[in-house]
């Protein structure tokens, strides 16, 4: 069996246990019908007081809509489903940044949207992409902006939900995109940051729910 086809028959069983649902609207996750915390979310709460007094809550909304129509674009681009014609141009050179990159590095995508979910402390993620970078399988997530160190808690938070799934992955990266069509950026996050991020990723799901879990 190839690597691939090991990957979708993990992501099969993994899809007849639990049904994930993830309401837009409400940016609410459930599973099998029991509402769930995301892991954006509760760290994103926590963080929002930092990234407010950095930024304004005006600049802050323009850069989630580019954010999440940069997200939509490419993984319709790796599904082989975007009609470049409709791209709004204010995102045109971050699908740039993000055609170079995937040229430069063979990012080949192997599942978009994954929406995960980890049984044990009971929290859902829907990881941007999990593919090949270099011929390394490993969770990504496309940022539009600014690198900040508490990135790591999430794609740590996605790193181990993918691990524990059982899908085989070798790291995680954030792929940072950048307005004016340059090649994207890879900011692995290595061995260090998987511990350090996994304690931060646990005293933010405490904060969020009052409720304690050991590493």
């Amino acid at each position: 069996m190839t690597e691939d086809k090991k990957i979708s028959s993990i992501v099969e069983e993994f899809n007849s246990k639990y049904a994930i649902v993830f309401n837009e609207e409400k940016h609410e996750y459930s599973v099998n019908g029991i509402i769930m915390p995301c892991v954006s979310d509760f760290i994103n709460r926590v963080v929002k007081e930092i990234k407010q007094k950095q930024n304004p809550p005006w600049f802050m909304q323009r850069a989630m809509d580019k954010g999440t129509a940069s997200h939509k674009a490419i993984e319709l681009l790796n599904s082989g489903c975007l009609d470049e014609t409709t791209l709004d141009p204010q995102i045109t050179g971050y699908v740039e940044s993000y055609k170079k990159f995937k040229i430069v590095h063979y990012h080949k995508s192997i599942l978009r949207e994954f929406r995960t979910f980890d049984s044990e402390r009971r929290v859902c993620g829907s990881i941007d992409d999990i593919g090949y970078i270099d011929g390394v399988l490993k969770t990504a997530d496309y940022k539009t902006g600014k690198y900040y160190d508490y990135y790591k808690w999430q794609l740590t938070g996605y790193y181990l939900m993918a691990k524990t799934v059982g899908l085989p992955i070798c790291g995680s990266s954030v792929i940072q995109l950048f307005e004016d069509g340059s090649e994207a950026k890879e900011i692995p996050i290595n061995a260090e940051d998987y511990e350090q991020g996994w304690k931060g990723v646990c005293e933010v799901f405490d904060i969020y729910t009052g409720r304690k879990y050991a590493d």
